[in-house]
């Protein structure tokens, strides 16, 4: 269900050992588009809510709930998507858009706090 057939070809062929043998050719490829509806779509999704928060005047409750649940939601489908993937030692570019897209809800809350002590009509 993950990759779609784009071509194949059976022909005959001659082995190392001077027999005759038939050499079949499968190309394999995924469906982009579930990949981005999937994974990209949705993070994206997240991050301009997560960024729209930042726009409340001096509201940073809002903002530390939004990120919150913003970060709940993208381990889940950073959980759901590297479970799917082959497990390699190496990471994926995927990986590291999950990751990133991890990292900025936790900065946008560190920013927040940040601006909180400092804001002299915070009660």
């Amino acid at each position: 269900g993950q990759y779609s057939v784009k071509g194949w070809t059976i022909e005959s062929s001659r082995l190392e050992d001077e027999m005759m043998g038939v050499k079949v050719t499968v190309e394999l490829g995924r469906d982009l588009y579930s990949i981005l509806m999937i994974t990209y779509l949705p993070t994206i999704v997240m991050n301009l809510i997560n960024q729209a928060t930042n726009y409340s005047k001096n509201n940073y409750d809002l903002v530390m709930t939004v990120n919150i649940t913003c970060m709940m939601v993208l381990a889940s489908i950073y959980i759901s998507v590297s479970s799917s993937l082959p497990v390699t030692a190496a990471m994926k570019v995927i990986d590291y858009w999950l990751l990133f897209n991890l990292v900025y809800p936790a900065m946008v809350i560190i920013v927040n706090i940040f601006l909180q002590v400092n804001d002299p009509n915070y009660k």
